[in-house]
């Protein structure tokens, strides 16, 4: 995973300064086949699924017609199936976990940062997958080498956190330059939320860093192959659901469901499960998402966003993920997130075009076996 830097935001910025001084080169078009290739990308869904007993404990051995689909509910034809284990090297599972030091105090980062430490030095620091650990802080996301030694990432946290680094709101009491390099982070794209004082200012750009990361992570794998379990450590960014933030008008609703449609489809095609894990000491600064897990990512139109349905939790529940709100033990709640990658199934369908725009449609998938119980991708935004 590429390190955020300032210097290569800045790198960035100037190349592009440049490219725009020259001619443009003329526009390619696309071939018939890279149509089809395109027109496969947007409508060929792949959905991990996982099923376990009453116990918690995979079901493994299940054959395709055990399986049903809906989209919609509506039945859907399943085009591929297979069953895979974690530990064959062929499935090239990854983990990423990200301890949050943008939206927690600094007693709750301490608390997280020390049950990482706790679940890394775990088994004696064997971890069953390949492991990056990222820190998320006012520079963007910082992490290490890949790896599935835990004591190496515990060196790579004691060096990280061996120099100062922007937490929470302390760029309100930096310069200019270094409130430039937080607006650095944030993509054009991520909607804002109009406030109307300092401190919903602080969140609103915690928010929009928060999710601008997010989003340039899972673009990031959708380029490494095999499926991601991304953790996040912490209980997210602010929601907006209180009353210091002001009701969007229509056209930022809009832009605030094309954006979730934007960010949920590349968490979806990177193959990412994200799991939220954070104890009740460890609370975010603003905690009012922790009780929306009921909240769906999106609605049917943007009319219909709630704020909520951009939160952390709200973004996990539609990938399949887990939520531990209020654990009391998150080295192992982390370990219950990582089981989910020892078996799984793999189910594939071909989603119809729609007319124009993007539509949140539900997915439920069922197995014919009594007291089993299945967990997966909630939704997707269904494409033209």
């Amino acid at each position: 995973m590429v390190r955020l830097r300032l210097l290569s935001i800045l790198a960035i910025g100037f190349a592009v300064a440049l490219s725009a001084q020259q001619t443009p080169s003329p526009l390619i078009p696309r071939t018939h086949e890279g149509r089809e290739q395109r027109y496969y990308a947007n409508h060929h869904v792949i959905l991990n699924v996982l099923v376990t007993d009453a116990k918690g404990r995979p079901a493994t051995g299940l054959k395709q017609e055990d399986f049903s689909l809906l989209d919609n509910h509506l039945p859907q034809k399943i085009t591929t199936f297979r069953e895979i284990r974690g530990s064959d090297p062929a499935a090239r599972v990854h983990v990423i976990l990200i301890l949050d030091i943008l939206n927690n105090k600094p007693a709750s980062i301490v608390i997280l940062r020390k049950a990482l430490e706790r679940f890394l030095g775990q088994n004696q620091g064997r971890i069953a997958y390949p492991t990056e650990i990222a820190v998320l802080s006012g520079s963007g996301l910082d992490a290490d080498q890949s790896s599935a030694d835990g004591y190496v990432h515990v060196l790579w946290l004691k060096k990280f956190f061996s120099s100062p680094h922007a937490a929470g709101c302390e760029w309100e009491e930096r310069s200019g330059k270094a409130d430039n390099a937080i607006a650095g982070l944030i993509s054009e794209a991520t909607p804002p939320f109009q406030t109307d004082s300092a401190q919903a200012t602080c969140s609103n750009l915690r928010y929009r860093v928060s999710l601008s990361e997010l989003n340039r992570l899972a673009k990031q794998q959708a380029d490494v192959v095999g499926r991601a379990i991304v953790i996040w450590l912490g209980s997210g960014w602010p929601d907006f659901t209180n009353a210091e933030f002001l009701p969007q008008t229509t056209g930022q609703k809009r832009n605030t469901f094309d954006y979730l449609v934007n960010l949920a489809t590349s968490l979806r095609e990177a193959q990412i499960t994200l799991d939220s894990v954070a104890s009740l000491e460890a609370s975010s600064v603003s905690d009012s998402s922790k009780d929306a897990g009921d909240e769906l990512a999106g609605g049917p139109t943007g009319d219909q966003l709630n704020p909520s349905g951009l939160s952390l939790v709200a973004l996990a529940r539609q990938t399949g993920g887990q939520v531990f709100a209020k654990s009391q033990d998150m080295a192992r709640e982390i370990s219950a997130c990582l089981s989910d990658a020892e078996s799984w199934y793999a189910l594939s369908f071909d989603s119809a075009p729609v007319v124009t725009g993007a539509a949140y449609r539900s997915l439920e998938v069922e197995v014919s076996s009594p007291g089993l119980r299945v967990r997966t991708n909630t939704a997707y935004y269904a494409q033209p």
